[in-house]
């Protein structure tokens, strides 16, 4: 299909279902994940040494923080060519562009709650490319549980070396066997879409359910997304990326270990990356404010047991990325054309 210039303004045409939402208050998620993150702050800020942690912080080696910032862009570009090829039937889509849409992505997650970068992106670009936005968040829905499924090997990987604590165990085994069922769920229904025609079918008058699993329906549309479950070679390549991205990443926080000197053996980036990722995902207050900061004190902790190191480990990677986030988001934002109104407006719906 013949792709617009990168350097084309995205349109503001609305894509979004405009129809009335029924069900939970607006503010109940925003709230909940402001008490989740309220609780996080309070578990890692209890018993914590200031002068300590602020000892870290000063003797933190700057060329080190920037070197694994830079590091980890490339885990970001490794990200978007995975992504490239998750959605190469519906959109030819070069690295570089990838890449600026999973920072605006990044940049949403920054400002706004409730982790709606993916949705952020999708809407966004959809918009650009003329292809339907659910198709995109199946895409990126698959993204997440290549993801997951990446990071459980990681942390299967790492407890050879260390023996986790059983918190870290059971969170690791709840949410990696989570993310398993999804991927065979998905590879099920992907290849076998009779299976919504006998939902359909059989539940008729259920309401709503025309809408997801009729022909042009939401859950058809995510299915859309998933064509690289079709194709054993794409799929492959998305595997390797996957592996290849996160430790990319993994090095990342390894030279981000460093540069706090904390005395931590090699592996320890894998297990720093496993809970801080999996754990991530819980939808909270914009930049995940508070639950990065307890799960990244929570996972350094488990070599450094004085929990101040620990803790000016997860302030300062907190602020580096978030600033990063900011400053990289807001530049591929403009590079795109897209405006901070936009990029708003597509968070209260989904898509046409």
């Amino acid at each position: 299909m013949s792709v617009p210039r990168t350097d084309a303004p995205v349109t503001t045409t609305p894509v979004v279902d405009a129809a009335p939402r029924r069900g939970r208050p607006r503010w109940l998620m925003p709230v909940i994940g402001i008490l989740i993150s309220a609780a996080a702050l309070a578990m890692v800020l209890r018993s914590v040494d200031w002068s300590r942690t602020s000892s870290t912080l000063r003797g933190v080696d700057p060329w080190l923080l920037v070197a694994g910032a830079l590091v980890g862009q490339l885990g970001t570009l490794l990200f978007a060519a995975r992504w490239r090829g998750l959605l190469a039937e519906h959109v030819t889509l070069p690295v570089p562009t990838g890449y600026a849409f999973i920072m605006i992505g990044y940049f949403a997650n920054s400002v706004l709650p409730l982790r709606l970068g993916d949705v952020a992106r999708a809407a966004l670009l959809g918009r650009r490319f003329r292809v339907s936005a659910t198709v995109v968040l199946g895409s990126i829905a698959l993204e997440r549980v290549l993801d997951v499924v990446t990071l459980l090997l990681f942390a299967v990987a790492l407890a050879a070396f260390v023996p986790l604590p059983a918190q870290a165990r059971f969170s690791v085994a709840f949410i990696g066997a989570g993310g398993i069922v999804a991927l065979l769920a998905m590879i099920l229904v992907a290849r076998n879409p009779s299976v919504l025609d006998a939902l359909h079918r059989r539940f008729p008058h259920v309401p709503g359910f025309s809408r997801l699993l009729g022909a042009d329906g939401i859950v058809r549309r995510l299915i859309a997304g998933l064509g690289a479950l079709h194709d054993g070679r794409r799929l492959a390549i998305a595997a390797v990326l996957s592996l290849a991205s996160w430790a990319v990443v993994g090095v990342s926080i390894g030279i981000w270990l460093a540069a706090f000197h904390l005395a931590v053996p090699w592996y320890a980036s894998a297990g720093v990356l496993a809970v801080t990722n999996l754990g991530g995902a819980i939808p909270t207050t914009p930049g995940a404010i508070g639950v990065y900061d307890y799960l990244a004190t929570y996972a350094v902790a488990i070599w450094v047991h004085d929990k101040s190191a620990p803790l000016a480990y997860a302030f300062g990677t907190h602020v580096l990325t978030l600033v990063s986030n900011l400053v990289l988001g807001a530049a591929c934002l403009a590079r795109q054309h897209v405006s901070l109104t936009t990029l708003a407006s597509e968070m209260p719906a989904g898509e046409a």
